[in-house]
């Protein structure tokens, strides 16, 4: 933008004052047909030379309004940077000393009109206001302008000005006796303005303390007409972000926004509704929160603009995350960073490491990750370097890694890649054996115990988040068994499965020890169920759903849905009944996955999340 100034004598009669403001006026418009925006500083014109800033004579009126406009009153939160305006109070004395001009006064009200010109230049780049009128209208004393936007320093803004021959002049100008300048950040960005004059200080004005303050910018609504450059500019209005989807229980904060100048919430400012409070509610301060599927009109008003009216509308969703890696090690591993997110731990005090090979073990050992927070991690031929690293990586210090099984299922050489590490090998002669040293590595005094077989994975899998000791059993109780469940005081005993998987002669065993519940079904879909509503009643914000027809993503699945009070629901592409009517139940709004889509399809994730909103797996 080039600027103009204009120099004579101006008589003090309204009839030269029109002629003057003609003839500024003339002069503006050629300016305007000239102009070409850059990003250095207002004043600044790309391939012609840089003009002189604006100024009026010293002895003139303060410009009169170029038209009558009609204003309205937008604020702006801004941050006030006083201790950098009076750094460029310092530059400005330091070059007018070099040239035997006297040091010019931080005046009050010079410095108070220059940095509402500042947080006016965010709205309007020009020394025309958004009022309307001249830069002089703010103050009968101001002469002279310089303004600029984006140097981050004083020292950087004063080095622009003393390049430009106008911004020069005015800075050096012996007329001028005061100055105020006003130094404010907005949106990150730093806009920069010089009000020079007269003044009837003899020293400088006390220096206020740099904080955000709210200043209100008169202008009209929409459309500005820009009396200096002679043009007019019209606003674009959005709420932002723009993102329409929000996951239930997320909350977004809501900003109305008119190009790049944000609005301020509540009184006198936007004013924030919801058009269906049971999908979406939003509080003054235009933060946005998902509470049921669906979609709602979010809309934005504002005393500023006359309560114009702007909308949004927000479909919610629910949350469906889904964990899996290429093969059951990698899903394992996965699964135990969402854990450590969860707990929001930088390490874990404790890690389970078990064959992914098979199921018994690590089945057992859900209830050992339940007292311990710890994940468990799946093992295979290949990936003992894998497994190693990341234990090293994510054990704290006094960590212990809890290997389960035997060396057959766990080789010892795991231990050796381990070395240095406290590590505890849980294990017996058989699947038995090792979940009976797992049941005496914890204290369960007191605890209800979940019975399952040994010989099936399926209805363990549904208990594996239940957080309770789990006993494997084959067609009859061991002798190891019977001591362990006469000596442990077991307050309820729950026998999961049908008669096929936890027998009638079991049972009768059992009961000699603690009362016994049989929680089952007519399949594996069914007893998952029964499981969820047995041990996870009422409302619930998670559930988990895991492969009915193999076991190894389920393995580690237990460990984190029981951090999520989840229960583990038993689904394939084909048959997600369970999870259907558990949500129904518990009005779950969250969905954890196990496993990839080949295993659980994203519309079987869809449909068992009640099919109200577009499919969202993350």
């Amino acid at each position: 933008m080039m600027s103009k100034s204009f120099r004579g004598s101006i008589d003090q009669t309204q009839k030269i004052l029109k002629r003057v403001s003609v003839l500024v006026l003339a002069v503006m418009m050629i300016a305007a047909a000239l102009w070409t925006p850059v990003t250095a500083y207002a004043d600044q014109e790309t391939g012609l030379e840089i003009g002189e800033a604006i100024s009026i004579p010293m002895d003139s009126e303060a410009a009169l309004p170029m038209r009558d406009v009609p204003t309205d009153t937008l604020k702006i939160e801004v941050f006030e940077d006083y201790a950098k305006a009076y750094e460029v109070l310092a530059l400005v004395n330091a070059e007018r000393q070099k040239v035997g001009a006297a040091p010019l006064v931080m005046d009050e009200s010079l410095l108070e009109s220059a940095m509402h010109r500042a947080a006016e230049t965010v709205i309007l780049g020009s020394h025309g206001r958004p009022d309307g009128t001249l830069c002089f209208t703010i103050n009968s004393q101001m002469r002279a302008e310089n303004y600029a936007w984006g140097f981050n320093s004083s020292q950087s803004v004063m080095d622009g000005w003393m390049g430009s021959p106008g911004h020069k002049a005015n800075i050096l100008n012996g007329e001028y006796k005061g100055i105020g300048v006003g130094v404010i950040k907005y949106n990150g960005a730093y806009y920069w303005i010089q009000c020079f004059g007269t003044t009837s200080q003899t020293s400088d004005c006390t220096k206020p303390a740099d904080g955000n303050n709210v200043r209100a910018i008169n202008m009209p609504y929409n459309t500005i007409t820009d009396p200096y450059k002679n043009i007019q500019v019209t606003f674009s209005f959005s709420i932002s972000p723009s993102n329409k989807t929000l996951v239930i229980g997320e909350s977004r904060d809501l900003t109305l926004k008119m190009d790049s100048v944000t609005f301020l919430d509540g009184e006198d400012s936007v004013y924030w509704r919801s058009g269906n409070e049971e999908v979406a509610t939003i509080d003054a301060n235009g933060v946005v929160t998902g509470l049921s599927s669906g979609t709602t009109v979010i809309t934005a008003s504002s005393k500023y603009l006359d309560r114009k009216s702007f909308s949004l509308n927000i479909t919610v969703v629910p949350e469906n995350v889904r964990i899996y890696g290429p093969n059951r090690v990698d899903t394992s591993i996965e699964a135990a960073r969402k854990l450590k997110t969860k707990l929001g731990v930088s390490k874990f005090d404790s890690v389970i490491v078990a064959s992914g090979m098979n199921y018994a073990d690590a089945l057992a050992g859900s209830w050992l990750s339940a007292v311990k927070s710890a994940p468990i991690l799946l093992l295979d031929k290949v990936s003992e370097d894998k497994v190693a690293q990341y234990v090293k990586a994510n054990l704290s210090a006094e960590g212990t890694v809890y290997i389960l099984g035997g060396n057959g299922a766990v080789p010892e050489t795991l231990e050796d890649k381990l070395a240095g590490l406290n590590v505890s090998r849980l294990s017996g002669k058989s699947r038995y054996d090792t979940n009976m040293a797992i049941l005496e590595e914890t204290d369960v005094s007191g605890k209800d115990l979940i019975v399952c077989s040994g010989a099936g994975y399926a209805d363990a899998l549904s208990v594996s988040s239940v957080g309770r000791p789990i006993m494997l059993v084959g067609t009859e109780l061991t002798d190891a068994q019977k001591e362990y469940l006469e000596d442990a005081g077991f307050a309820k005993i729950y026998a999961v499965g049908g008669t096929a998987a936890v027998s009638s002669d079991v049972v009768n065993e059992l009961v000699q020890y603690a009362g016994v519940t049989r929680v089952g079904g007519k399949n594996r879909f069914e007893t998952s169920l029964n499981v969820a509503k047995t041990f996870f009643p009422g409302t619930h914000d998670h559930m988990m759903m895991v492969y009915a027809k193999d076991f190894p993503d389920g393995l580690s699945g237990g460990a984190l849905a029981y951090q999520y009070d989840a229960p583990v629901l038993l689904a394939t592409s084909d048959n997600v009944s369970a999870a259907v009517a558990y949500r129904g139940l518990s009005s779950a709004a969250r969905s954890i996955t196990m496993g990839g889509p080949k295993l659980i399809s994203d519309n079987a994730i869809f449909t068992a999340m009640g099919n109200t909103a577009p499919i969202q797996v993350n």
